[in-house]
């Protein structure tokens, strides 16, 4: 009969096999390649050959469009004012501006409408041309009333460029333009700071003045074609202040 000595050798025998055996799995796991993840990628904007009309939202507090057109368009977002009310989810900036507490619709200063459109067809895509349309409503002549234009590549956290300033030709409703090429960037925005007298602030893109209008557009924009150069959008020249006319404006102390 095998004795405890014999017994005991041929256990740890036994035990020192299974180790080396469990050990040789481990290490042959450990190296089999892994299976790869699939990295989800972020679903791009759907894409359209007309025009897309601006939804308002909330994270942005302004019109956007989501959608990629050959143009959009901020509808009926924008019609009427803070002062009186009237303006839907007012101001309609991405940052601290705001509009003047002055004014009664239809009577003094108004943005109606900002539409972003692809010049010569096309969709809205980095490089391309496109123009800028503000519906304004001008007050009397339209002469103390001018609109300035500024643009951002990124609207979640906009840095404003300065592309120029329209003045109106006459009082009421009146179409104003601007165009520039489109810089990189997937969501972008457009801003109109419709103002009476004074000047460009090139700091803040805000004038903040009694009279004063101001709305965003964000929208949606297609990546560049490939090896398309993307020029950088140069600040405009910034036009001298306008000054007001205290004798014209004798009959409005408000105004003067």
């Amino acid at each position: 009969k095998p004795d405890s000595w014999s017994i005991c050798k041929s256990l740890a025998h036994a035990a020192f096999l299974f180790s080396i055996f469990f050990i040789m799995i481990l290490f042959r796991q450990s190296h089999l390649p892994k299976p790869r993840r699939s990295k989800k990628q972020p679903t791009p904007p759907p894409n359209t050959s007309g025009t897309v009309t601006a939804s308002y939202d909330p994270d942005f507090g302004t019109p956007k469009c989501s959608a990629i057109g050959n143009s959009c368009t901020s509808g009926a977002l924008l019609v009427g004012t803070l002062s009186d009310s009237t303006e839907p989810n007012a101001p309609n900036s991405l940052d601290a501006c705001t509009d003047g507490v002055y004014g009664t619709y239809q009577s003094d200063e108004s943005i109606d409408e900002i539409t972003v459109s692809a010049v010569g067809g096309g969709q809205l895509q980095s490089g391309q041309r496109v123009e800028v349309e503000a519906k304004v409503f001008a007050w009397l002549s339209g002469s103390s009333d001018t609109a300035d234009f500024f643009i951002a590549s990124d609207a979640a956290n906009p840095v404003w460029t300065y592309i120029g300033s329209a003045s109106p030709v006459g009082g009421g409703a009146q179409t104003l333009t601007m165009q520039y090429d489109l810089p990189a960037g997937e969501l972008q925005a457009v801003r109109v700071n419709f103002r009476y007298l004074g000047g460009v602030n090139l700091q803040t893109a805000c004038n903040g003045g009694y009279w004063d209008d101001v709305d965003d557009l964000v929208f949606s924009v297609l990546p560049g074609a490939p090896g398309a150069i993307m020029n950088e959008v140069m600040p405009a020249h910034v036009p001298p202040p306008t000054e007001v006319d205290c004798q014209a404006l004798s009959g409005d102390r408000y105004r003067c």
